[in-house]
């Protein structure tokens, strides 16, 4: 009797312990963002119940799948391999937050910060919200419009519409300036431009646009004057600005001019995984940019001012004219509930180069074909370890590419063994392999855990073929964004010691 009765308590038990939350709607409510929302629970998440104080996700804390905060703020400080949804309530980005999937709020906003990563994107819905009740094995929304509110026509977002400022040693301090127009809801949204730049002494108009046409498909467009690079998937903006500051640092070139995008988009998402593919056309007119190299003076900062590998390293120059391109590709984005996750972009051009005519250059027209590729890839080891692969590649299917569409490596953030951005061309591979073990037992309160890294990077570029890879390998030890490393270069036993911040390319 006691045998059936211990029996059947492990039986009942496992059943309990199998069924776990579920969110169900009582009324799903019309429009895109119901449909939005619904889509997005189809992937598996985790549950985070209704309550009067906010929620934290706490540093040291790491999610495998997709977070559902119910009635309340939360304030992400850890990581999330999937989206952060907030129903009636707001999402506070912190320092150190990252989110591989979107940052969805319903009844509420969402709050970025320059120190956290959403990989996904921002979808913020305000002119509605759901009433949660609990139900059995979880609980159920039932839909309710803000008849007395709704997305205001115009805005001032981030600080009065001064957006974050940049820093580099071309444009010195860039302040850009945008509000936001808000037509039908989020359906159709236009922001307009200007950005200050003080070392050139002038300010670049542009605007955006993005129109949500159909259920998953949206029309983006852009257009102005402004600089432009290359290199931008090497740092985060704010931390490329930080190091020209203080170290005069600057992994990028520059170019300069006009440019005119139009993009078609068409997201397919499900439980685990989401594609999205795009067609367009581009448009620019283009010229070299300061500093050349008979550059004396630039752009103020606390070490390299005067160093010609430092703020007044040379941008290569460019090939003027103007280019037209048909545009393609598309990004893929995956994870399970083992922890796998990943991340890949394609962008291809197929593009026409019209050169200027000038006493100096004859008119030569040039076409040429080149695919981008950015793919990130984690998944774990053993316990708490994981391994993580960063890649990024240049390949020109043509004989060659114009100098607008090189890109390089090199220095601190690609490839620091060797000279910053000393390596060019239209072929261009990196690859960043490292295998993280975390500390566990000298875990720290809102810090997390610190994690030793063992780092292995290959990275080359070259003009027309194949380029011969440089390698660096070494340690990094790590506490959230902050690092410290060393590493070597075999080929040459160059050392190089660093230390800073890291966020996600």
């Amino acid at each position: 009797m006691i045998g059936r009765a211990l029996l059947l308590a492990l039986i009942l038990g496992g059943a309990a312990r199998a069924q776990t939350p579920v969110i169900r709607f009582e009324d799903l409510g019309p429009g895109e963002g119901p449909k939005t929302l619904a889509r997005a629970l189809t992937r598996p998440y985790t549950i985070i119940a209704p309550a009067s104080a906010p929620a934290t996700l706490p540093r040291d804390s790491t999610y495998q799948h997709s977070v559902v905060v119910l009635g309340r703020d939360v304030a992400v400080l850890g990581s999330v391999h999937g989206d952060v949804i907030v129903i009636g309530g707001n999402l506070f980005l912190r320092p150190g937050g990252a989110i591989t999937g979107r940052a969805l709020a319903i009844g509420g906003g969402v709050y970025e910060s320059t120190l956290a990563v959403i990989d996904g994107g921002i979808v913020a819905h305000r002119e509605f919200t759901y009433d949660i009740t609990p139900a059995t094995n979880g609980f159920s929304l039932k839909y309710r419009s803000f008849l007395d509110t709704s997305v205001p026509v115009f805005s001032l977002p981030v600080f009065f519409g001064l957006r974050v400022p940049g820093y580099d040693r071309s444009s010195g301090l860039s302040l850009p300036f945008s509000p936001r127009i808000s037509l039908n809801g989020d359906r159709l949204v236009v922001e307009p431009r200007v950005a200050y730049r003080s070392q050139l002494g002038v300010a670049d108009p542009g605007s955006s646009v993005v129109a949500a046409v159909a259920e998953g498909t949206k029309v983006r467009g852009d257009v102005g004057r402004g600089m432009f690079s290359n290199e931008e998937w090497i740092w985060h903006d704010l931390i490329n600005s930080a190091a020209t500051l203080f170290a005069g640092d600057d992994a990028r070139n520059y170019f300069r001019g006009t440019r005119a995008t139009g993009t078609l988009a068409r997201r397919w998402e499900w439980s685990s995984s989401s594609i999205e593919p795009f067609v367009g056309g581009l448009w620019e007119s283009v010229r070299t940019v300061r500093p050349d190299s008979n550059a004396n003076g630039g752009p103020w900062s606390f070490e390299g001012r005067h160093d010609r590998s430092d703020m007044l390293r040379p941008n290569p120059p460019i090939n003027d004219g103007e280019i037209t391109s048909l545009l393609f590709g598309g990004r893929l984005d995956w994870g399970d509930d083992q922890g796998m996750t990943g991340r890949f972009r394609l962008s291809g051009e197929w593009g026409h180069l019209s050169p200027i005519r000038s006493i100096f250059n004859d008119s030569v027209s040039s076409n040429f074909v080149q695919t981008t590729l950015d793919g990130s890839i984690s998944f774990p080891t053993f316990g708490t370890q994981s391994l993580r692969l960063d890649g990024h590649a240049l390949i020109t299917l043509t004989n060659s590419a114009p100098r607008q569409r090189w890109g390089h490596v090199g220095g601190a953030g690609s490839l620091p063994t060797i000279g910053m951005l000393s390596r060019g061309g239209d072929q261009l591979v990196f690859l960043d392999g490292s295998y993280n073990v975390p500390i566990d037992r000298w875990r720290v309160s809102y810090l997390g855990a610190p994690a030793i890294s063992l780092r292995e990077i290959l990275a080359g570029a070259d003009v027309g073929r194949m380029p011969a890879l440089a390698q660096a390998t070494g340690l990094r030890l790590s506490m959230t964004a902050v690092y410290v490393e060393f590493l070597v270069d075999p080929a040459r036993r160059h050392g190089f010691l660093a230390a800073g911040l890291a966020l996600d390319r």
